[in-house]
Formats: structure tokens, C-alpha cells, sequence
């Protein structure tokens, strides 16, 4: 972290299907987050927090079932972070492991009880 890596996350990231830990914050990485971060399946960190991402929070993160951190905070998104990700869907529970959520500056939408959060 904090290596100031600049430019784009590129979407070839997806290839990476055995990476537990992905630890880019406090860079300068900017651009959309690309949706082939949701085939990281066997992701337990997301760090991707203090950089300057755009766009969309893809939803394809919602595949990341194995993910405990989610640290998304202090970028420039330009969408709503959905509770919509993390809620149960059939037999398959979305973001089911997750311990810790920060979105930040990010906004969220949605009502924490609706998905039996409270």
C-alpha cells in the first residue's frame, strides 16, 4: 500500500481466481473498477480504498462469497453502494463472510433492516 501506484486496475485482474488479498489502497489508481474483480471468488480482502476510482461499484462483486473486508472509501464513485449486494438470495447468501464495510465518501443506499441486517 501506498506505493503510488498510478493508472487503471486492468480487467485481466479476473484471471487472478486464487488471489485471497488484494491490498491497493492509499495509490493513485483511478478509472472504473473493473467487473472481472467479481470472478476473484476466492478473495478474503478487498482493499481498494483512498485511490481515485469512478464509475459504478460493479455488481459482480456480490460473487466475492468469501470476501471479510470490503474497504471502498475516500474515491470518487458515482453510484450508490446497494444493500442489494449483501443480502441473501435463495441458497446462494452475496458477501456472506463480510465482517468489515466502508464505503466512506461513497454513498449507500438501502435500509439495513430490509435485508435482515438489524
Amino acid at each position: 500500500h501506498g506505493k503510488q501506484i498510478c493508472g487503471h486496475l486492468p480487467s485481466e485482474i479476473g484471471r487472478l481466481t486464487s488471489l485471497k488479498y488484494l491490498h491497493l489502497y492509499s495509490n493513485r489508481l483511478e478509472g472504473p473498477l473493473p467487473a472481472e474483480l467479481g470472478a476473484l471468488t476466492a478473495l478474503t480482502d478487498l482493499l481498494l480504498h483512498e485511490n481515485s476510482f469512478t464509475g459504478k461499484i460493479p455488481s459482480t462483486l456480490a460473487n466475492l462469497t468469501n470476501v471479510r473486508a470490503l474497504l471502498l472509501d475516500d474515491n470518487n464513485f458515482d453510484t450508490d453502494f446497494s444493500f442489494e449486494m449483501v443480502r441473501d438470495k435463495g441458497a446462494q447468501s452475496y458477501l456472506a463472510t463480510l465482517r468489515n464495510l466502508s464505503s466512506g465518501s461513497s454513498s449507500i443506499s438501502g435500509s439495513v433492516d430490509t435485508y435482515g441486517f438489524g
